[in-house]
């Protein structure tokens, strides 16, 4: 069964899911018959408790989509969809201004995770052309809401609210029906704004709330037998904040000038590819040592390879993630470092993983492995550079996944190299940011677990074995 035609019926139908769009030649003679039924034939558990056609106008009531996705089930509600034939070939199609979804996911254990949405549609335009076998769609809304109406775990009330809105969308669709059934989609939107606040189920009395703010998004979206998307938008601000009671209220605050996601699913596997570009962000409170904490990031680059399926042989998974250009707020290293001793040169991370790995058929299952198991790790390259200082890195590890319900220990090795750590020690004493002492105690526990391997440059061998224990350079450290 093909998934491109199922969720192209949840974007129409709903609105609540993406909406696919792409312009094709239309031919003046689409009926409202024609458009209901190419809903119907598109692979989709669609359904309406009545149908009245009057006057060119097919009304629909109480309008059902479900969509299987896994271990869980998406369901929209619609209480009335008015498809009006509008004299030119074109059929304007009225929802409802507020409908209803609903997201149950069934763990293989019997743990169920229920989520309940309010969907407002307000001043919504949608209007659909060309002819049976091809259905273009011309989306024009004001606003789309989704509100949190309802979360709970096996039963039990979460304390959790969340809304998102979207605000100037517009876009054109095409869905195609028949063999070769897809959709391909070009869609804009002004802003995307995001809240949320709730109580953390895994610490007591600790609350957050969230807000995220998105401008000029743009997304693409197309598929037949893969799906295939890419969003962008033009600058985002983030606020996050976490109170737990007897604690410094912690604080986070980010804007970024541009992100660009880009996402391919196929054959149970997801590949993706982003980038965040110039982001600024400030940590305050927490155990954070400063009243502030400022800094600046060029640029995230990062892809991804996951199964999306539980299957029972592993999958090739990957993790390549690229972090350029962080640098320090001035006022801050003038705080500790006034006469400019340190390099102040911008810090880096590169990390290349690659491994094979299963998708859990139950993660919410709290005596599981988590969302996945993993069978082997393989550090293709780590390269932290920062203050003067490089930290790289090579290592393969396996894993023992014959005992079910476990999470075996690494076994393999970790090559790391540490080079620049004297000179930047010698200079934070030498700032009286460190004392003398607990320096020279520091390179000597150093000492015991590496060894030198040029000017400056240490090196170390970490050994994971099946039981637990780790060494470095042959020394025990658990």
């Amino acid at each position: 069964m093909r998934a491109p035609p199922r969720l192209f019926a949840a974007a129409v139908v709903a609105l609540a899911l993406t909406t696919p769009a792409l312009t094709t030649p239309a031919r003046a003679d689409l009926t409202a018959p024609e458009v209901w039924r190419g809903w119907q034939s598109s692979g989709q558990q669609i359904s309406a408790q009545g149908e009245t056609l009057t006057n060119g106008t097919l009304t629909l009531v109480n309008v059902t989509l479900a969509i299987p996705l896994n271990t869980a089930i998406l369901t929209a509600t619609i209480p009335r969809i008015d498809l009006s034939e509008q004299g030119d070939g074109t059929v304007a199609i009225t929802l409802s201004p507020e409908s209803d979804l609903r997201l149950r996911v069934q763990g293989a254990s019997g743990e169920t995770l229920n989520t309940g949405f309010g969907v407002a549609l307000p001043g919504l335009r949608l209007i659909a052309s060309g002819d049976a076998a091809r259905q273009n769609y011309a989306i024009d809304a004001p606003q789309i809401t989704a509100t949190l109406t309802e979360t709970r775990l096996d039963g039990e009330p979460v304390d959790l609210q969340f809304t998102a809105t979207l605000r100037d969308l517009m876009g054109q669709s095409n869905l195609t029906t028949g063999p070769q059934s897809g959709f391909a989609s070009t869609l804009t939107a002004n802003i995307l704004e995001l809240n949320a606040k709730g109580r953390d189920l895994g610490t007591p009395g600790e609350r957050f709330a969230l807000t995220s703010t998105y401008g000029n998004i743009a997304a693409d979206l197309s598929g037949g037998t893969d799906q295939v998307s890419t969003l962008s938008h033009g600058g985002a601000m983030t606020s996050l904040s976490v109170d737990r009671p007897g604690y410094v209220p912690f604080g986070w605050t980010s804007s970024t000038t541009a992100g660009r996601l880009s996402t391919t699913l196929r054959a149970g596997m997801i590949n993706q590819t982003g980038r965040i570009s110039g982001m600024d962000f400030t940590l305050t409170g927490g155990a954070l040592p400063l009243e502030s904490f400022q800094a600046r990031v060029e640029n995230v680059d990062w892809s991804l390879r996951l199964p999306t399926l539980p299957r029972d042989t592993p999958d090739d998974i990957a993790l390549r993630l690229d972090v350029g250009g962080m640098t320090l707020d001035q006022t801050l290293w003038a705080k500790f470092d006034p006469t400019g001793a340190l390099p102040q040169e911008p810090a880096s991370l590169h990390l290349d993983v690659t491994g094979k790995g299963r998708l859990s058929p139950d993660p919410l299952s709290p005596t599981g492995t988590g969302p996945g198991v993993l069978h082997t790790l393989t550090l293709n390259a780590l390269r932290l550079t920062m203050a003067g200082v490089a930290l790289t890195g090579q290592g393969a590890f396996q894993f023992d996944t014959s005992a079910p319900g476990t999470s075996p220990a690494p076994d393999g090795t970790l090559d790391l190299t540490l080079d620049g750590s004297g000179a930047l020690l010698a200079k934070l004493v030498q700032l009286g940011l460190l004392p003398a002492d607990q320096v020279m105690g520091a390179q000597m526990i150093l000492g015991l677990f590496t060894t030198p391997t040029g000017d400056d440059r240490v090196g170390t061998t970490l050994t994971f074995t099946p039981d637990g224990k780790i060494s470095a350079n042959g020394q025990r450290v658990q």
